[in-house]
């Protein structure tokens, strides 16, 4: 009995983790514009370039 109820337990968490990438994807899906940004341009929103980034301190 002890088994089958590990069984069942890890049968769950593993429908529980597919529910959860489902609803992720469902999310992206209906939120998603087809726009597409660049890195350098959410860079740059941020004010920040490349070479700005790459001077800053590990602090």
């Amino acid at each position: 009995m002890g088994t089958r109820l590990i069984l069942v337990e890890a049968e769950r968490d593993n429908a529980q983790a597919d529910l959860s990438d489902l609803v992720l994807v469902l999310a992206r899906t209906a939120a998603d514009n087809g726009h597409r940004m660049s890195l350098d341009d959410v860079i740059r929103a941020f004010g920040h370039t490349r070479d700005s980034l790459a001077e800053l301190t590990d602090d």
